[in-house]
């Protein structure tokens, strides 16, 4: 922690140092968390200070009276108070400056309360609250900055705000995000690495908004962002000096970032095709049917599609379907005589019709 030397009051450094202990603990380590803790110990004042610091939390923000925090009143309306060892119960608290009398009445046991805050606070306050959906589910939320998250199916998103910034994780899927303006905290959106043993994404992409409304869409290839409102920069760990590996894009247009982490151009996009998973409407371009019974799939358990041969799977289509109704999908397969549809049970299997080879006539 920063030991720098000057006439501020302890209160004031206290706050400065509890928005510092924020920003340590997002990399923490066990001997960081440890630091924590005897910091926590020395006085109650931390403790309310680094409560003040942590107002995203919901229980935190309702108790938050002009910057300071009833510990008392935190601890009956908290459900996951951990009790602290007896090693802190033994310690002596240091003699208090007449400045700090306004805090006494917290006594032992609040300083105590604090460090039994400890844990909650790394875990709740300094971790990212996560949703997820399932198959065909759809859900929104609003965060406490006034923006808001549109999660498609089988999607999972976090979020990690803090007093600087507004950090959100898409781990999975896709989601649409109206980004309240905030010039003093960025809104950042970013996909780590590979999210499964299917994907073939291995570099981390950020796509950073300020006052917008974009839709980020990850397949098992690529990561598709598409801008309705505003401007938002996307970012690629692939070469953060080259051309390729960021990119600002604006109202109308859309770019892939490639599993090398490569961008391509901005190309234009209807804002109405891409919110248009929205109402459950499946709006393809040009894209291979492995693509689109992929997308079918995330909102329908039955019928399972799956598709045979490879040049089919790469087969491309463009149309406009009811994502609840995979059926029209297969019916339009059917009208293909080369295309045969073997329906076992709770599985689709398409592939290739054989091609009947005629034998010569003999005369």
């Amino acid at each position: 922690m920063d030991r720098r030397p000057d006439n501020r009051d302890e209160e004031t450094l206290a706050a400065e140092h509890a928005v510092e202990w924020l920003h340590r603990l997002d990399t923490a380590n066990a001997s960081d968390k440890a630091a924590f803790r005897k910091w926590l110990i020395r006085s109650p004042q931390n403790g309310g200070e680094v409560l003040a610091a942590t107002a995203t939390d919901v229980v935190v923000r309702e108790l938050l009276r002009d910057k300071r925090v009833d510990v008392n009143q935190f601890l009956s309306a908290a459900t996951n108070v951990h009790s602290i060892g007896d090693e802190f119960r033994s310690r002596e608290q240091p003699a208090r400056p007449k400045r700090l009398r306004r805090w006494i009445g917290m006594g032992l046991a609040a300083a105590l309360a604090v460090v039994a805050l400890a844990p909650i606070v790394e875990r709740n306050l300094f971790r990212p609250d996560e949703y997820s959906t399932s198959t065909g589910e759809q859900r929104a939320i609003e965060l406490p900055d006034g923006s808001a998250i549109a999660i498609n199916a089988e999607s999972t998103v976090r979020v990690a705000f803090s007093n600087s910034s507004r950090d959100v994780y898409l781990d999975r899927g896709q989601a649409m995000f109206t980004v309240a303006k905030d010039p003093a905290r960025p809104f950042r959106v970013h996909m780590v690495g590979s999210a499964g043993p299917e994907e073939k994404i291995s570099k981390d992409t950020t796509v950073k908004a300020i006052g917008t409304k974009f839709d980020v869409r990850r397949h098992s290839e690529r990561i598709n962002v598409a801008v309705i409102e505003g401007i938002v920069q996307v970012r690629s760990d692939a070469n953060h000096t080259a051309k390729s590996g960021s990119a600002s894009v604006v109202a109308g247009q859309a770019v892939s970032v490639e599993g090398s982490g490569e961008i391509t151009p901005p190309q234009r996009v209807n804002p109405s095709d891409v919110s248009a998973w929205q109402q459950r409407r499946l709006v393809f371009t040009d894209s291979t049917l492995e693509e689109i019974a992929e997308e079918f799939r995330r909102y329908n358990r039955t019928p399972r599609i799956r598709i045979v041969d490879e040049d089919l799977r790469m087969q491309r289509i463009s149309g406009v379907f009811d994502a609840d109704y995979p059926e029209a999908l297969l019916l339009y397969l059917e009208s293909d005589s080369s295309v045969l549809l073997e329906r076992k049970d709770e599985e689709v299997v398409i592939r290739r019709r054989p091609t009947i080879v005629q034998s010569a006539p003999t005369g």
